[in-house]
Parts: structure tokens; C-alpha cells; sequence
């Protein structure tokens, strides 16, 4: 029947031959929920996973198609209203739109169908941040037995929007720490960087290299 149901095992329920006496049932009552299998659409409610880059903000998000089908139990499909889809922003936003796949949320025994949304986001501002590592260039001559560490900088770069990690702008991107063959001991050594027109640099690390007399 729908709804709460128990059942109370008796030992002439066991299915045993006579070669076998049953002494105790443990639990000797079961309780189950016997629920009706039901179908229904939902609104899609798509979600960004993530904050957006500083500098930029979300001007619009929608998702297409703009419901779908839920199948599961009758008591948790009948309360959804509204399925979360949930939007992994890209790791390089370089347009003001986008359009991605999302896959929706759902609770566990319930499918929705279709299982992904396309979303189509706006986005507005004119600059981002982002992260990129770059190798350390040596400018001058390093000591004989010394080396630097470390070899890659983590730089955090606000440009503007058009920009992309693999784009022109950032082959220019550069850092750089100054050596001096007569060096003769151990020292911190601050990593410049070179970056084109439009770009800024919030923050290197480490901000040094280390030249070691080995």
C-alpha cells in the first residue's frame, strides 16, 4: 500500500526447510515507505558554481530549454517547483557572452530529462583578473656552482576583458630577476615583471628568487 508500511516476520515466514529452527528475528518488524512513481516538468533555476573574476558581474543568465522533466517519487517530485542547473564558469572569460552546458541538481531517485540546459549568460565589465605562471628569466650572468629558485612565478594580472591566457597580449608577459657573476653569497632577489600596455600586476609569488652559492 502507499504510504508507511510494516511487516512483522514470523519464523513460519523463514523460507527454510525442516532442517532448521528459527530461534530469533532481528528486527522483527520491518517499516518501509511505498511511494508512487510520478512524472512532472520544473523550472530550471541555472546557478553559477563559482564567483565571477573581479572586475565583472553577471547581467543576465538563462537556460534553454527553460523546464524540464522530472520522474521519481510522487512525494519529492510533486515539491519541485524549481531544479537548480548548475554553471562552471570557464577558466578564461574573453566575450561578454556566453553560452554553456549545464548539468541540472536533482535529489537522489529522481532523473530529469534532459539531464543538461544550455545556459546563456551576459556578462558586463571591461577588465579581469587572471592567474598565470611563467618561468624566471635570468638578465645577466649567474655565479659559477649557483642556482635560482624557483624557476615559475604565479602572477595575478587585472587586464582587459579581450585578453586570454594564450592570447598575443600575454607573450610578452615576462619576469625577469637581475644576476651579477661576482655574486659570491647567498641572497633574495627581487622578480620583476614586464607586462604590455593595459595590464597590471596585483600580485607575484614568491615577490623573490633565491641565488644560491652552492
Amino acid at each position: 500500500n502507499k504510504g508507511d508500511n510494516v511487516i512483522t516476520l514470523l519464523p513460519g515466514d523463514m523460507p527454510f526447510s525442516g532442517a532448521f529452527d528459527v530461534l530469533e528475528i532481528t528486527p522483527p518488524v520491518l517499516e518501509f515507505f511505498v511511494d508512487a512513481l510520478s512524472s512532472g516538468k520544473s523550472l530550471v533555476t541555472p546557478v553559477l558554481r563559482d564567483a565571477l573574476p573581479r572586475g565583472l558581474r553577471l547581467s543576465e543568465i538563462q537556460a534553454t530549454p527553460h523546464s524540464v522533466l522530472l520522474s521519481g517519487p510522487e512525494s519529492i517530485v510533486s515539491q519541485l517547483s524549481s531544479v537548480n542547473a548548475t554553471v562552471a564558469m570557464p577558466p578564461d572569460i574573453s566575450t561578454k557572452t556566453l553560452i554553456t552546458q549545464a548539468r541540472i541538481i536533482t535529489p537522489p531517485g529522481v532523473q530529469a530529462q534532459p539531464a543538461e540546459v544550455s545556459v546563456n549568460l551576459t556578462i558586463k565589465g571591461s577588465r579581469k583578473v587572471l592567474n598565470v605562471q611563467t618561468p624566471i628569466k635570468i638578465q645577466g650572468t649567474l655565479p659559477e656552482n649557483s642556482s635560482i629558485d624557483p624557476e615559475v612565478v604565479r602572477v595575478q594580472l587585472d587586464v582587459p576583458l579581450a585578453w586570454t591566457l594564450d592570447g598575443e597580449e600575454l607573450r610578452e608577459l615576462s619576469a625577469t630577476v637581475k644576476v651579477n657573476e661576482k655574486m659570491n653569497e647567498s641572497v633574495d632577489l627581487p622578480v620583476r615583471i614586464s607586462i604590455p600596455d593595459g595590464g597590471k600586476v596585483i600580485s607575484v609569488t614568491p615577490a623573490k628568487a633565491t641565488l644560491t652559492i652552492l
